[in-house]
């Protein structure tokens, strides 16, 4: 099967060290503004250890715990408490190392700087360091009248 990567970018929600906060806002990420999304994905600490700004990934606890709303430009949560564990697609484990497939979206847009996530039990958040729930955001560029962006 054919599979055609667009655009990707990774992003990352920082949750600070002995936060009490359950919401945690995405930060603005310019290049996500007005694409189509095409997936998703986030990543266990067992896959990657930190995210591109040395932040460690959250503990595994945390992201068991988490979901992810996206909002869109009519501030409808079109993705409405999606579990983060269901994003994860990178399975290190001993007995049986895989790769999921993509949870794949049908080209809907998203305001991240309105999309978060929600920690059910804010206990699981580390007193000892930030950490850092790490997203790769697949996409492509919208046409603007009648002008397609270059992939």
């Amino acid at each position: 099967m054919k599979r055609n990567i667009y655009n990707t970018q990774t992003a990352s929600i920082i949750i600070p060290q002995g936060s009490t906060l359950q919401r945690h806002y995405f930060p603005d990420l310019p290049n996500l503004r007005n694409v189509h999304l095409l997936g998703i994905e986030t990543f266990f600490v067992n896959a990657v250890t930190d995210d591109p700004n040395n932040v460690a990934i959250a503990n595994n606890n945390l992201m068991q715990c988490s979901y992810l709303t996206l909002v869109n430009a009519q501030s409808d949560q079109f993705v409405y408490r999606f579990p983060l564990a269901n994003l994860n697609r990178t399975y290190n484990t001993n007995t049986d190392p895989h790769v999921e497939k993509l949870n794949e979206f049908a080209g809907m847009s998203a305001i991240f700087t309105k999309s978060f996530i929600e920690i059910a039990d804010v206990t699981t958040i580390s007193g000892a360091q930030d950490e850092a729930v790490l997203f790769n955001i697949y996409y492509r560029r919208r046409e603007y009248k009648g002008v397609k962006y270059q992939d």
